[in-house]
């Protein structure tokens, strides 16, 4: 299964918007995009989905407008079969292809009303929205095993059966095999009497425990005919019990779980439904307390029928401790509301002001929890953020497994004979003079790399320097000045020589010169070495460094246009570029 396109009507600030990626399933999938570009929108469409239909606040519908009504579409293709999902406010088709869980920000505002001096006084705080882990917690409801009298039934046989406590305490085991197999049926006449002298022919046997269980192996295994017990027996198996580790234990156990299922009827199941709800709890006590690093006891409670945990108030523990304990505890959550096949999960920035130790859980966490997901299902981690995972060192994922899709449309005319250049860059025979002639500033202009450019298959039209200089200097105009697309990686190495000229030209020394232009390598190396002297250099020179050093040191087949793009086109960044040119 393969998500090739998703399309939003009428959430909040989006009338319709397609976001056309084709998505790979178990992997970490990125949708960057700057802040206010829509990207909670894109959470709250699909947290607003209900199994019937979209049921989005009045508040979040465009403009306000209770006739743009709201509408999600995800067009699939699954093994070459493509199909369109559509959910809108009168049915949800995709609820039946995909389990959908998003996690977002708890945080809300709150304001509370304060007498002082005789005039009620609003004081606003930001809490921790109470989280909801359970909504309905099951009647209880407990198996009936008492191991000494199920022993009893087979006295005797001696040390026969083994006490299979240990399964009565799985909710996984017993959920398979009561979602598995119609144990209703072994109330038939016939299978009842079946079962009946399946245990008799048991209990019939002399000799040692070690002669039983050799006679039952070799007699009475292959001959049952009772599918419901073969059933049980496969699902046995294919776990690794310390109570039933051969076929007779194993046999003996499902007699077991028969016994115990025909005193609880149809409450066999809902003591199954209890013991995930106790399972459940236990697992959301021991996650919270292995990352809980606050002062604070914070457990699961009971509310009703609900299980909850309240958190501290915001300003009683960092946002860091925040932000991971309510998103580890959320995905948690997450992976138990996931049945389907199909799961898509929507992390909406919760991670984005993270510490890099918290920032790394968060990484360890989602990682983890694709391999778990993906072992039997299809998931689509879709983490929303306004960090670039391509710029930002403290993203650690596996590259070849991450998928970045950039969700603004960027303003560019790329050139890949600029792109071309870069990837050559440290060729032995010609990397002396691109570093020092065409990616930083020189006052000498005399090389001439033509035939060298031609043996590399880059544009020999710019093996002479001063070529290569005009052609930026005409993209960085179209950046600057024109509303024209224009040439990223060009704009970057304009705006490196440019500073490194201003920072020459701060130098009146001419030995000062000579070290800053022959001897001195990197560009912020040469801004410290101005420093060093004396110079005064702008603040600004050194916080574009992000900017143009990062997209000058690339790897063959390397390619951020798009990402480079959509930082130069942010207003704030693009006023720092035009400072640098007009003073």
């Amino acid at each position: 299964m393969r998500i090739e396109k998703i399309t939003l009507e009428n959430v909040k600030g989006i009338d319709k918007h397609e976001y056309e990626y084709t998505l790979a399933p178990n992997r970490p999938i990125f949708f960057v995009a700057p802040n206010g570009f829509g990207k909670s929108s894109f959470g709250i469409a699909f947290n607003s989905l209900t199994p019937s239909k979209i049921d989005l606040h009045k508040n979040h519908l465009h403009r306000n407008k209770e006739t743009n009504l709201p509408k999600i579409s995800l067009n699939c293709n699954d093994k070459g079969t493509k199909s369109v999902y559509v959910a809108d406010n009168s049915k949800n088709e995709i609820n039946a292809q995909f389990d959908v869980f998003v996690i977002n920000s708890n945080l809300v505002a709150k304001a509370k009303l304060a007498n002082i001096n005789g005039n009620r006084i609003a004081k606003p705080s930001l809490e921790i929205r109470k989280t909801v882990l359970i909504n309905t917690i099951p009647p209880e409801k407990l198996f009936d095993y008492i191991p000494k009298d199920e022993k009893e039934k087979f006295s005797p046989i001696q040390k026969l059966p083994n006490n299979i406590a240990e399964i009565f305490s799985s909710y996984h085991i017993l959920d398979e095999i009561a979602s598995k197999v119609d144990l209703s049926k072994l109330s038939q006449k016939r299978k009842s009497q079946m079962l009946t002298e399946l245990t008799e022919e048991i209990l019939s046997l002399e000799g040692t425990t070690k002669d039983i269980k050799q006679h039952i192996e070799s007699n009475i295994i292959d001959n049952i005919e009772i599918p419901e017990v073969l059933e049980i027996c496969e699902i046995l198996s294919s776990y690794d019990l310390q109570c039933a580790k051969d076929k007779v234990d194993i046999l003996t156990a499902t007699l077991q779980i028969i016994s115990v299922q025909n005193r609880l009827g149809n409450d066999f199941k809902k003591a199954v439904k209890y013991l995930e709800y106790l399972n459940d709890k236990q697992e959301y006590e021991e996650v919270i307390a292995s990352i809980n690093s606050t002062r604070y006891k914070i457990k699961p409670s009971i509310e009703g029928r609900k299980m909850v945990i309240e958190w501290p108030k915001a300003h009683n523990i960092s946002n860091g401790q925040r932000d991971i304990l309510t998103f580890i505890t959320l995905l948690v959550k997450a992976r138990k509301t996931f049945k389907n096949k199909n799961c898509i999960l929507i992390i909406d920035e919760v991670f984005d002001y993270l510490d890099d130790a918290n920032l790394i859980s968060f990484q360890y966490y989602i990682s983890e929890f694709i391999e778990k997901i993906s072992v039997d299902k299809n998931l689509f981690p879709i983490i929303m953020t306004h960090l670039d995972p391509k710029f930002f060192n403290h993203f650690c994922f596996n590259d070849k497994k991450m998928q970045v899709c950039y969700l603004q449309k960027v303003n560019t005319k790329t050139s890949k004979e600029i792109l071309k250049i870069v990837y050559k860059r440290e060729e032995p025979d010609i990397q002396g003079e691109l570093d020092k002639h065409y990616f930083h500033y020189h006052t000498e202009k005399s090389t001439d790399l033509t035939t060298k450019f031609q043996n590399h298959s880059l544009n020999k039209d710019w093996g002479n320097c001063v070529s290569f200089h005009t052609k930026i200097s005409r993209e960085l105009r179209r950046y600057l000045f024109e509303n024209t697309p224009y040439d990223p990686i060009a704009v970057c190495i304009a705006l490196r020589v440019q500073i490194e000229r201003l920072a020459f030209e701060k130098l009146k020394d001419v030995s000062h010169q000579t070290e800053f232009l022959d001897n001195t390598n990197g560009t912020r190396k040469k801004l410290n070495f101005c420093v060093d002297k004396g110079r005064k250099i702008p603040e600004v020179y050194y916080l574009l460094g992000i900017i143009y050093n990062t997209s000058l040191h690339l790897k063959q087949g390397e390619d951020i246009r798009v990402p480079l793009s959509i930082k130069l086109d942010n207003i704030n960044i693009k006023s720092m570029i035009r400072s640098v040119f007009i003073p």
